[in-house]
């Protein structure tokens, strides 16, 4: 069954985002403590306070979701599932970050925002295999 083009220029957009939470992710993990201490306070205080499985469930998140993404630019049944993953990890990210920490009292409402847009887009992406895997563009 023909591919539309708007579905292959999303998968790639996807693929480019995903990348792009896999930098940030690695630029993370890898500050060094004079890094993190020069941070502004809340930043600072966000970083020191981010449990183990709150990193984990964002590993999980961006890395299982590139792999995703890129199985849906080439069209796989595989990545369904991926994006489910990926997706599920988020939301287990924002759950530590909307209830466990003190992120809204820290930060300006404004810079919640972000999150917010993270987890839409997830689900978008989710929908857009879910979509392309009902139309039978995956195989």
């Amino acid at each position: 069954m023909p591919v539309p083009h708007w579905f292959r220029i999303a998968a790639i957009v996807g693929t480019l985002w995903l990348a792009f939470g896999c930098f940030v992710y690695v630029v993370e993990v890898m500050m060094t403590p004079e890094q993190i201490a020069a941070l502004p306070s809340p930043q600072r205080e966000l970083s020191q306070s981010t449990p183990a499985w709150a990193y984990a469930a964002w590993a999980t998140a961006v890395w299982v979701g590139l792999i995703g993404m890129i199985g849906l630019v080439l069209r796989r049944r595989w990545s369904v599932p991926l994006m489910g993953i990926s997706l599920l990890a988020v939301m287990v990210q924002q759950l530590w970050m909307w209830v466990f920490s003190n992120a809204t009292t820290l930060v300006a409402p404004v810079e919640m925002i972000f999150p917010a847009v993270i987890l839409l887009i997830s689900v978008a992406l989710w929908l857009l295999a879910r979509h392309a895997r009902r139309r039978l563009w995956l195989r």
